[in-house]
């Protein structure tokens, strides 16, 4: 009985923390950037770690199902389980971005390629831009400026992110584009306001990509949790009221329904503790009750009365309990002495 109610007791807490993924979506960007999104059946803690043969993505309580998943066309090779999480491994050197999206129980890891060519730095730029990181694109666009100063897509794309900032910087950033850059037509129209959807839609010569049309856009105000890099610095936000967002508040009830389970089992473990001493305890009197006949009991109290023992000794040393010695010594008085009457 015991044995099943701790069984149970375990089965219980396991479910309790359970937590599935019930689908997987992946997106590559720039050929740079990899977004990876995990949706799940609750708001999970997770972490992640760089392994060797990839990432490690550990959750709270994973049951180690993995949805069917499609990595073609993006640079990450696989997505296997891995201990109480997911390995996600990929033939190039990453370094990630990762967020918990509570409101849509989503866990997502953006990774990035750590390649110091312009193209992979730009492509990271743009990406920070159109998820919104805006502060981290400035400072990415910023540093390509300085080490690309003659390259003018770089001054486009800063040009766009500084209109989504309303900045001020805008004007002068778009107007270092000279007029033989192919760039030029396009910054001049976004300078004139003449091209309205200029600040979500690049121009044909550079890759199209808006929140509208990204199928797995999640949106980065929403997120409770950012696990950042230090390779590639970014904005934290600050939940409002961090004791009812923290982990310990989110966890309170599973660990309210684990302490009385607990309480109850050991209720049910001590009252068959009880029941049992009870059960051995009437078993052993009777038992030994059995082994003399009556006659030669009441002969041994009666010599050991004659001796001076008290009834507690030698109820103790015959091993039966005091109401019995009493019995014994009243028949005693109405019987009389059982030597004498055996001569």
């Amino acid at each position: 009985m015991k044995r099943l109610l701790c069984l149970m007791l375990l089965i219980s807490s396991g479910m309790l923390f359970a937590a599935s993924i019930t689908g997987i979506r992946v997106k590559e960007y720039y050929g740079s950037v990899c977004r990876l999104v995990l949706d799940m059946d609750q708001d999970t803690e997770f972490i992640v770690e760089t392994v060797d043969g990839g990432h490690y993505l550990g959750m709270r309580g994973f049951d180690g199902k993995l949805p069917q998943t499609e990595l073609g066309g993006t640079f990450l090779s696989s997505i296997e389980p891995y201990r109480s999480g997911l390995l996600v491994k990929s033939p190039e050197d990453l370094a990630f971005y990762s967020m918990r999206l509570s409101e849509t129980k989503s866990i997502v890891v953006d990774f990035y390629k750590k390649d110091s060519s312009k193209a992979s730095r730009l492509a990271i730029a743009r990406f920070n831009s159109d998820k919104g990181r805006l502060v981290a694109a400035d400072r990415d666009f910023s540093k390509l400026a300085v080490d690309y100063p003659n390259h003018y897509d770089v001054f486009y794309h800063w040009g766009i992110l500084l209109l989504k900032r309303e900045s001020s910087r805008a004007k002068e950033t778009l107007m270092r584009i000279p007029p033989d850059s192919p760039y030029y037509e396009s910054a001049q129209s976004l300078l004139s306001g003449t091209e309205t959807q200029a600040v979500t839609e690049v121009p044909a010569i550079a890759e199209t990509t808006s929140e509208e049309q990204d199928p797995i856009a999640v949106n980065p105000a929403d997120s409770v949790v950012y696990h950042v890099p230090e390779t590639i610095p970014e904005s934290i936000t600050t939940p409002k009221d961090p004791w009812l967002d923290s982990s310990l508040y989110r966890l309170l009830p599973h660990f309210i329904i684990a302490a009385a389970c607990i309480f109850a089992l050991a209720i049910l473990i001590l009252v068959f503790r009880r029941k049992g001493e009870a059960r051995d305890a009437h078993g052993t009197v009777e038992e030994v009750s059995s082994v003399m006949d009556t006659n030669t009991l009441t002969k041994i109290v009666n010599r050991l009365l004659a001796d001076g023992w008290t009834n507690k000794e030698i109820a103790r040393e015959l091993k039966i309990n005091v109401t019995e010695v009493e019995q014994i010594i009243r028949r005693l008085h109405h019987t009389g002495d059982p030597d004498a009457s055996g001569k």
